[in-house]
């Protein structure tokens, strides 16, 4: 609270209206060539992005989404970017006393973690899909990411397989992480859970059925289903799309 507090007074924008989400639902911003921000403005902007950068890595996945698409501009930012990086700035005046709050109400085991990954479907200029994850421990996000595919999916499923393979390597190093800490023991072991709201990435992460419509994707991608949960070391499941926390890493 304290960092957006002193980030509203140093823009001057402590006393301004607040606004109910970070930019608008589903915005994807594009180039603005034709009113380009220049002058003090461009250092304005650069300034202020860069502050939410760091708020958006450090306690604020709220507004990863958000912040990673005012980023892709900072070098040439438009007028339209201006309007939403103030946009931003006026969520963060309504909700600055927001934060991670961690709690064991559950009594839950210290290796218990739950892991949610989403994605849209070409939703990108370049068609390239967005996706977003997150992982949940004691109630409260420990380590997320909003950020665009490396490649263009053909399907949604394909978009979400993909996604799902960025929780899966965040398993891999929770697991080495539990090993370090010691935390790992036959009371205590390691089997986290993977949430997608996609059932048809869920199939195929359980077997080969649909091979017709996932023998083209990268087999970087496939691991999951061989190197994890084949072999035990992750759950995979589905949650309906409405219950799905990783839904605003994504728009």
């Amino acid at each position: 609270m304290f960092y957006t507090t002193k980030l509203l007074q140093r823009l001057k924008m402590d006393s301004a209206n607040p606004v109910r989400l970070p930019i608008p639902a589903g915005t994807v911003l594009k180039s603005d060539s034709e009113n380009p921000v220049t002058g003090d403005d461009l250092t304005v902007y650069q300034q202020v992005v860069g502050s939410l950068i760091y708020l958006a890595n450090c306690t604020r996945p709220d507004i990863s989404y958000a912040v990673g698409q005012l980023a892709r501009f900072m070098a040439a930012p438009g007028l339209e970017h201006y309007k939403m990086a103030k946009q931003l700035i006026r969520y963060l005046k309504g909700t600055r006393t927001m934060g991670i709050t961690y709690s064991n109400r559950l009594n839950r085991g210290p290796c218990v973690y739950d892991i949610y990954t989403d994605a849209t479907w070409g939703t990108e200029e370049d068609r390239i899909s967005f996706q977003g994850m997150t992982v949940i421990k004691y109630g409260g996000a420990i380590s997320w990411a909003a950020q665009r595919q490396r490649s263009i999916a053909l399907s949604s499923m394909e978009a979400e397989i993909m996604a799902s393979s960025e929780g899966g390597r965040e398993a891999i190093w929770l697991e080495k992480l539990t090993t370090d800490l010691e935390e790992r023991n036959a009371t205590n072991p390691f089997i986290p859970t993977l949430y997608c709201d996609n059932q048809g990435a869920v199939d195929l992460l359980h077997d080969t059925k649909f091979h017709r419509k996932a023998k083209h994707i990268e087999i970087r991608y496939m691991f999951l289903r061989t190197d994890l949960v084949n072999k035990g070391r992750l759950r995979v499941t589905h949650i309906p799309g409405h219950d799905q926390p990783a839904d605003i890493l994504t728009k």
